[in-house]
């Protein structure tokens, strides 16, 4: 029990001092209640750092640790929940259970080139 102990806060720490990765992409939200949805989805996610959804320029910042998830992969997750990315449309079904002000259809577009990866 003790040496498992020891590996788990080994693995934390190691964890905790490696550098994370930033990216930004587009993630279409309709008002400010999405924000707290958008940036909670990819909280739970393992290896996240950091999340902030700026509503404005429809950009979320993502800080993570590449050795446990795939920028790719905070896209196909928010497409999932019912959000449009930059790369990924939203799930049908899942834009249905969000509440009824982000499931409203808007024309927010990509507002400036930002670096992508796909």
């Amino acid at each position: 029990m003790k040496q498992f102990l020891f590996i788990a806060i080994g693995v934390l720490l190691c964890t905790a001092c490696g550098e994370s990765t930033k990216t930004s992409f587009f993630v279409q939200g309709n008002c400010l209640d999405c924000k707290p949805i958008i940036e909670s989805k990819i909280q739970e996610l393992p290896g996240i750092d950091s999340v902030g959804w700026d509503f404005e320029s429809s950009m979320l910042t993502v800080k993570y640790f590449a050795s446990e998830i795939a920028p790719d992969m905070l896209q196909q997750e928010l497409a999932k929940a019912g959000f449009d990315t930059q790369f990924y449309p939203a799930e049908a079904e899942a834009r249905k259970a969000l509440p009824s002000c982000c499931q409203q259809e808007i024309d927010r577009k990509l507002k400036r080139d930002e670096p992508a990866f796909h």
